[in-house]
């Protein structure tokens, strides 16, 4: 059994990483829906001219 101050440090860290991941996560969604709304148009272009 860890002392309380190792307990509360091990919950610091845990804290700090799932903020990051959360930040990482944001991130990524953001880069994926300016993806998405660069190759919209044209992907909707070209279905246009097939049908």
């Amino acid at each position: 059994m860890g002392t309380w101050q190792e307990l509360h440090a091990e919950s610091d860290s845990a804290n700090v990483s799932s903020s990051t991941t959360r930040l990482l996560i944001f991130q990524l969604a953001s880069l994926l829906s300016h993806v998405v709304t660069l190759t919209d148009d044209p992907i909707e272009k070209s279905s246009n001219r097939k049908s």
